[in-house]
C-alpha cells in the first residue's frame, strides 16, 4: 500500500490508509538480542512468508523452506523467491500522513529562507564594520568569549594568544599558530582522502547518497550545501546554526521526519563503523544487523538529544561475516525503539568504516579556523583584528549567495551561535516581517501520524539454504512468484512487493479471490466453503459447494474486490436468515450442517464477549483514537496491547489465538477454565459490579421486578420471563435473609466485646494508676518501655542501638539530615544478620515519602538470607496510598482496608505492624489501630543468625523493580514479641508513662487473675469468631452483583443463535 500511485486517502484524517498496510509485514516475534542475527532473519522472514501466504492463497508456502513440499505444487525456490522479495525491504515506523500533509508549506518555507539570508546577510554585513573595534577593546560579551578562547577549535584562540603581543613576539607567536594549523589541516586533508574498508563523504562526494535509503518528508534526497540552516519556530534567536554540507533532516523544520539507512556492507573482524553526526530530540543512530529490530547485549543503540557535532562509533567486529547497514532515524521514526519526541532532527557529514589497526578520525581544529589562516600573516595585533572583519564579511557574502566551503560555514556559526552578530528576529522590519510568516507557516505543519511499516532498499536475490539452514548457501533465487502460476522473475529494480500483490490479484491466480470470499462466509455462516480457511492445499478440506465458491469470487472479482458488496451479498440469502433448528430429518442426515439447512451456533469470540460484558456493565467506551490500551482498559477488545510474552489470560482462556502466524478459524473448546474464569476473574467481577450498579443506581426502576428486567435487557436485549422473574425475586430475598442474619451476629459479638472490654478495664484502669504513681514516688521499678531486638536512629547513623544488626547502605542510599534518604530506584541498607530468631514480631518505622503515588516499596522488611521469604511494611502494593503487611506470595497479606495516606508527603508518619503468635495481624498508624485486623494461618519462624533486616526494599538482595521505596526513614525498631495497643502507643509518643501486661498482671490478687484470664479467653474467642464472619461477610457478594455474573455465563449470553 505505501507504493501504490493512487492510493486511498481519508481526507477528514489526512491519513494515506493504503500506506498502514505493509504493517502485517512487521508483526512478527523477535527474539531478545539473538547472537546468530541471520538465523533470526530467517525465522521472522519465514513468519513473513506463512502469513502472507495463508492469508492471501490459503498455501503453507513456509513448508518450503528446508525440501520441496511434501503434498502441494510448492517447491524449495518458491519459498526462497519469496524470501528474497521480503528481505529487501528493511523494517521502519513509517509516517502515513497524506501526501498532502506530509508537503504542507514546504514549497513556500522553502522560498521564503534565501529572502531572509539575505535581508539577515545584509543586517551582518552592517553589523561587521564594527568587529575590528570590538576586538581591539573588548566589552561584556565580546570580552568574556575572548577569554575563555583557550580551545584552539575556538576562532577566538589566535586573538587570544596574540591580542596582547608585539614585535618579535607577535609573529613568533602566529608563526607557531600557523604550524599548527598547517598539521592539522594536513591531517584533515589525510582524513578526507584516506581509504577506507567503506566510505561515504555525504557532506563532499552527493553522489555517495544515491544508494542510500532514504524516507520521510525532511529528506528530498539532495546533500544540503554548506551555509544550511534552520529558522527556529519560537524563541528571540531566529537561526539555530549555520552548518557544512550534509544530510539534514530539519531544515525547513524539525517537525518533519527522516530515516537516513546506510547501503548493506559485511563487516570483517577490528573493524570499528563512524559516523559524523549532529542531532538532538532523542534521535537514535545505531548500526542495524541483518534487519534486526530491537537493542540488546551485542545491539547497542546510541541516543543523541544534545546538539553537538561528534565522531559517533560502535565496535562492529563481533559480527564479522554478518550483513550490517547503519541508520540515524528522528525519535518516532525506529522501526521498534520510537520515543515519542514531536520535534526531532539530525545532520551527517561523514560516515566510514576502519579496519583493524587503521586511524580513527578525529575532529581537527582546522576545519574551525581555516579562515583566518588562508591569508597572509598579520604583522601586529592591530592587523590581526581587521583579518578578522574580513574574514567574517567574506564568509557573510559566501553564506548570501550559497556558496560557502565548510569552513566558512563552521567560522561564521561560531559568531551567529554566541550573538556577536545580531541573530534576533526582530533584527530588521523586513527579517522581522518574514520571519513571522515563515513562523506562522511552520507552526501548521502536522505532526507525523505513524504506523509500523518497511522501506524498499536495495533488492537483491538471496541464495537458497540447503535444508533451510542458512549456513550453507546454494544458488540464488530470484524474486519470483510461485511457479505454477508464473516462473518468469521480477524485472523491477525494487523489492518486488508490489509485483508479488499483483500476482496474487491476476486473473491466472483464482486462488486469492476464492480464499477471500471463503474467509468472509466463515465469518458470517460459522463454517467455511472450505472448512480449513488457511489450507486450500492437498491436506485442507475440499469445499462442500464448489460451484457456489467460484460464483462468489468471480461476483466479488467483477464487483471490484469490495467486501462491502459480497457482504451484502451473502445476507440477502436464505441461508443467512436461517434458524439453529433443524428440521428432523436434516438434523439425522446432516448434523454437522455441511449443507447449510440451518444456521450454525456459535460461541461468541473472546472479543465479543469481553466487550459484551463491557457493554451491558455499562462501560464499554466505543472511542477508535487513541491507540492500545492494557487489557482492564474500557475500550474494545480490538484497542487491547498484544504482548506476545503476556497474553490477557481471560482472552487466552476464552480461545484467542497465540498470535505469532494466520489463524483463519479459531479453536472453540468447552474447558473447566472457562467457567472459572467466568466465576473468579477480577476484571468479570468488577464489570458485574458495574453492571449491578448500574441497574441499583437507576432512579427511573422502581422495583424488583422492573431492575431484573432491565439487566435482561441490557445483557440478553429481552425481557425476562416470569419463570426468570420469580427466581430472580427468590434469589434476592434470600441473600438479604442471609446478609442480615451476619448483620446481627456481628453486632451482638460487638455488644459482648464492649462489655467485656469494659469490665477488663474497670480493673486495669486504676491498677495502672496506682503502679505509675508508684513509679514517680520511687517505690517500683514496674514502668518499662518496651525495649527492641533491634532499633536504627538515622540521626546518629547506622548502627544498631542494641546489638550487632548494623547497616550497610547500598546503591543511591545514603544518610543526611537526620534520615536514611532512599532514591526508589537502586538505594537501600542491609543489615547483619539477626542473633536471635523471630516469630511473633513487631515492625515499626517513622517514615516520610517522596511521592504518595509510587507502589511496592518497602518501609522495614525482615528476611531469610536469600532474600525469598520476608515480612515488610509495604506502601501501595496492592490497594494504592495505602499501607499492608508484605510477604512472599502473599501468604501473610491482606487489605487493612483503611483509608487511603494523605500526609506522608509533608512529614514523616509512624507506622507499625504487629504479627501475633495466633496468626493475628493488626496494623498502626501514629499509634492507633490502621484498619482491621486478619488473621492467616501461621507465621513465618525464622532461625538465629537466619535473617536480615533491609531498609528501602520489600525483599531481595539486589535493587529491581516495583520493590523500592523512595522517601526518608528518620527511626525504625525491630521487636521480638507482639506489641499490645498501648505498647505500641507508647513506642509512638516517647511515652515513659507505660505500663506493661506483665506488670499489670503481677500486681492483681490470685483471684482478679483468674477473672482476667477467663475474660481474655472469652474475648479472644469472640474476636477469632468476629474474624471468621467478617471474612465470610467479606466473601460474600451483593446479591445483585451475584445476579450479573450469572447472566454473564448463561449460554445465551455468550453463544450466538
Amino acid at each position: 500500500g505505501d507504493l501504490l500511485g493512487n492510493p486511498r486517502l481519508n481526507k477528514e484524517l489526512g491519513l494515506n490508509e493504503s500506506a498502514i498496510g505493509p504493517a502485517h509485514y512487521r508483526f512478527v516475534l523477535q527474539g531478545f538480542a539473538p547472537t546468530d542475527a541471520l538465523d533470526e532473519l530467517v525465522r521472522t522472514t519465514e513468519n513473513q512468508i506463512d502469513v502472507v501466504s495463508k492469508a492471501f492463497l490459503g498455501l503453507t508456502v513456509s513448508c518450503a523452506r528446508c525440501h520441496n513440499h511434501k503434498f502441494d505444487a510448492i517447491s524449495q525456490e518458491d519459498y526462497h523467491a519469496f524470501y528474497s522479495i521480503m528481505t529487501s525491504s528493511r523494517p521502519a515506523t513509517i509516517d502515513v500522513n497524506s501526501r498532502e500533509r506530509r508537503e504542507k508549506n514546504k514549497a513556500v518555507l522553502a522560498t521564503l529562507k534565501p529572502q531572509i539570508r539575505q535581508e539577515l546577510a545584509d543586517q551582518w554585513l552592517k553589523e561587521s564594520s564594527k568587529i575590528a573595534a570590538n576586538l581591539a577593546e573588548p566589552n561584556g560579551r565580546w570580552k568574556d568569549l575572548i577569554e575563555g578562547a583557550k580551545d584552539n577549535k575556538n576562532p577566538f584562540y589566535a586573538w587570544h594568544k596574540l591580542r596582547s603581543a608585539k614585535g618579535e613576539e607577535f609573529s613568533k607567536t602566529w608563526r607557531q599558530l600557523a604550524e599548527e594549523f598547517s598539521q592539522s589541516q594536513k591531517a584533515l586533508k589525510e582524513l578526507r582522502s584516506r581509504s577506507y574498508a567503506q566510505r561515504w563523504q555525504l557532506g563532499r562526494d552527493r553522489t555517495s547518497l544515491d544508494l542510500w535509503v532514504l524516507d520521510g518528508n525532511g529528506l528530498d534526497g539532495s546533500v544540503a550545501r554548506a551555509g544550511a540552516f534552520r529558522i527556529l519556530p519560537t524563541g528571540d534567536r531566529l537561526i539555530d546554526a549555520i552548518l557544512p554540507a550534509g544530510v539534514y533532516s530539519h531544515l525547513l523544520s524539525d517537525k518533519h521526519t527522516g530515516v537516513l539507512s546506510s547501503p548493506t556492507f559485511k563487516a570483517r573482524e577490528g573493524q570499528r563503523l563512524y559516523v559524523r553526526v549532529v542531532a538532538d530530540g532523542d534521535v537514535m543512530t545505531r548500526y542495524v544487523v541483518q534487519n534486526y529490530t530491537r537493542g540488546g547485549t551485542v545491539y547497542p543503540t546510541t541516543r543523541l538529544r544534545d546538539g553537538k557535532w561528534r565522531w559517533q562509533s560502535w565496535d562492529i567486529g563481533y559480527w564479522a561475516g554478518d550483513e550490517l547497514h547503519l541508520e540515524v532515524t528522528t525519535a518516532g521514526e525506529q522501526a521498534i525503539l520510537f520515543s515519542n519526541k514531536s520535534n526531532s532532527w539530525f545532520g551527517v557529514t561523514d560516515v566510514l568504516v576502519t579496519d583493524k589497526d587503521q586511524p580513527v578520525p578525529k575532529e581537527q581544529f582546522a576545519e574551525y579556523v581555516q579562515p583566518i589562516f588562508a591569508n597572509d600573516a598579520p604583522s601586529n595585533a592591530k592587523d590581526l583584528a581587521e583579518q578578522y572583519a574580513v574574514v567574517v564579511r567574506k564568509s557573510i557574502h559566501a553564506w548570501r549567495k550559497n556558496s560557502m566551503s565548510d569552513e566558512q560555514a563552521q567560522f561564521l556559526n561560531y559568531f551567529v551561535s554566541e550573538g556577536l552578530l545580531n541573530n534576533s528576529p526582530n533584527v530588521s522590519p523586513k527579517v522581522a516581517e518574514l520571519v513571522a510568516e515563515y513562523r506562522r507557516l511552520e507552526a501548521e505543519i502536522p505532526q507525523p501520524q505513524r504506523a509500523p511499516g518497511v522501506l524498499e532498499a536495495k533488492p537483491e536475490d538471496r541464495p537458497l539454504f540447503v535444508r533451510g539452514n542458512h549456513k550453507q548457501p546454494a544458488q540464488t533465487v530470484p524474486r519470483r512468484f510461485l511457479e505454477v502460476f508464473e516462473a518468469k522473475p521480477f524485472s523491477a529494480k525494487n523489492s518486488g512487493r508490489v509485483e508479488l500483490a499483483e500476482a496474487m490479484l491476476d486473473p491466472k491466480n483464482t486462488l486469492t479471490a476464492r480464499v477471500i470470499v471463503n474467509r468472509i462466509w466463515h465469518h458470517m455462516i460459522g463454517r467455511g466453503l472450505v472448512a480449513t480457511p488457511d489450507n486450500f492445499g492437498k491436506l485442507g478440506e475440499k469445499p462442500t459447494h464448489p460451484e457456489l465458491l467460484d460464483y462468489l469470487a468471480k461476483r466479488f472479482v467483477n464487483e471490484g474486490w469490495s467486501i462491502k458488496k459480497l457482504v451484502r451479498e451473502i445476507t440477502l440469502t436464505r441461508t443467512f436468515q436461517l434458524a439453529v433448528i433443524p428440521n428432523v430429518n436434516a438434523g439425522n442426515i446432516d448434523p454437522e450442517n455441511r449443507l447449510l439447512t440451518r444456521a450454525n451456533v456459535r460461541r461468541l469470540e473472546a472479543e465479543a464477549i469481553r466487550d459484551a460484558m463491557l457493554q451491558s456493565s455499562g462501560s464499554l467506551d466505543r472511542r477508535p483514537l487513541g491507540g492500545s490500551d492494557n487489557p482492564d482498559s474500557n475500550r474494545r477488545s480490538l484497542y487491547q496491547k498484544v504482548i506476545r510474552n503476556r497474553l490477557n489470560p481471560f482472552m487466552t482462556v476464552m480461545d484467542a489465538p497465540v498470535p505469532t502466524t494466520t489463524t483463519g478459524r479459531r479453536d472453540v473448546t468447552n474447558v473447566p477454565a472457562q467457567s472459572l474464569t467466568m466465576m473468579n476473574d477480577p476484571f468479570v467481577l468488577s464489570l458485574a459490579e458495574r453492571f449491578a450498579n448500574r441497574v441499583k443506581e437507576d432512579k427511573s426502576l422502581k422495583s424488583i421486578e422492573s431492575q431484573v428486567d432491565a439487566m435482561f435487557r441490557m445483557a440478553l436485549s429481552r425481557a425476562a420471563t416470569p419463570y426468570e422473574l420469580t427466581g430472580a425475586k427468590a434469589f434476592l430475598s434470600d441473600a438479604d435473609k442471609k446478609a442480615t442474619q451476619v448483620k446481627n451476629s456481628l453486632l451482638d459479638m460487638n455488644e459482648e466485646i464492649n462489655l467485656i472490654l469494659a469490665k477488663m478495664g474497670s480493673l486495669r484502669k486504676p491498677l495502672r494508676a496506682q503502679l505509675l504513681a508508684m513509679g514517680k514516688e520511687g517505690k517500683s521499678s514496674a514502668i518499662e518501655v518496651p525495649k527492641p531486638l533491634a532499633a536504627w536512629d538515622f540521626s546518629q547513623g547506622t548502627k544498631d542501638k542494641y546489638g550487632q544488626a548494623h547497616l550497610s547502605i547500598k546503591g543511591g542510599a545514603k544518610v543526611e539530615g537526620g534520615a536514611l534518604f532512599l532514591d526508589g530506584k537502586r538505594g537501600f541498607a542491609r543489615s547483619m544478620p539477626l542473633a536471635k530468631g523471630l516469630k511473633a514480631k513487631t515492625l515499626e518505622a517513622w517514615v516520610q515519602l517522596s511521592d504518595l503515588d509510587q507502589k511496592g516499596g518497602g518501609v522495614i522488611t525482615v528476611q531469610s538470607l536469600d532474600g525469598v521469604n520476608f515480612d515488610s511494611i509495604v506502601y501501595a502494593e496492592k490497594q494504592g496510598r495505602r499501607w499492608l503487611a508484605g510477604s512472599e506470595n502473599h501468604s501473610r497479606t491482606d487489605n487493612f482496608n483503611a483509608p487511603k495516606e494523605k500526609e506522608a508527603l509533608d512529614g514523616p508518619v509512624h507506622v507499625a505492624i504487629v504479627y501475633h503468635a495466633d496468626g493475628k495481624i493488626n496494623g498502626y498508624r501514629n499509634g492507633k489501630p490502621y484498619g482491621r485486623i486478619f488473621r492467616k494461618d501461621s507465621l513465618r519462624e525464622y532461625k538465629d543468625g537466619d535473617a536480615e533486616v533491609v531498609f528501602g526494599m520489600r525483599h531481595g538482595s539486589e535493587a529491581s523493580g516495583d520493590r523500592m521505596l523512595a522517601g526518608r526513614v528518620f527511626k525504625a525498631s525491630v521487636y521480638d514479641r507482639a506489641l499490645s495497643d498501648e505498647a505500641v502507643m507508647a513506642s509512638f509518643s516517647g511515652n515513659a508513662n507505660f505500663v506493661s501486661e506483665e506488670q499489670l498482671f503481677a500486681a492483681m490478687t490470685e483471684e482478679q487473675r483468674k477473672s482476667q484470664t477467663e475474660l481474655k479467653a472469652r474475648l479472644a474467642e469472640l474476636y477469632k469468631y468476629k474474624t471468621e464472619l467478617e471474612e465470610v461477610s467479606k466473601s460474600v457478594q451483593d446479591p445483585w452483583q451475584d445476579l450479573a455474573q450469572a447472566m454473564f455465563n448463561l449460554k445465551e449470553f455468550i453463544y450466538l443463535r
